[in-house]
């Protein structure tokens, strides 16, 4: 790993369901009126997410998108497997959506 290469690979893992899926990524929105504003859905502290990453995300990461890759193989197996590409950034950093 690099000092580089890290944000850069975080940042990719974190793109992958939009990638497997080519869905856009998800808003929240709220409407009030006629104002329509973008809320943000609040993060664990990043001191939190950070040790979560090195003591467990990047193996529980690789185990998960192991499995995923496992279950594409079969048709009723890519319901599951996109639904875990899906959920892909919040095991490795507890990303909220």
């Amino acid at each position: 790993m690099t000092i580089v290469g890290l944000p850069v690979g975080l940042w990719m893992l974190n793109r992958m369901p939009q990638v497997v899926t080519l869905a856009p990524q998800r808003n929240n929105l709220v409407i009030v009126g006629n104002q329509v504003y973008q809320s943000s859905v609040p993060q664990r502290p990043f001191l939190i997410r950070a040790l979560w990453f090195v003591l467990v995300g990047w193996w529980l990461s690789a185990l998960w998108l192991l499995v995923a890759w496992a279950l594409s193989v079969s048709i009723i197996g890519m319901v599951f497997a996109f639904w875990m590409f899906d959920r892909v950034p919040a095991i490795i950093t507890l990303a909220r959506r």
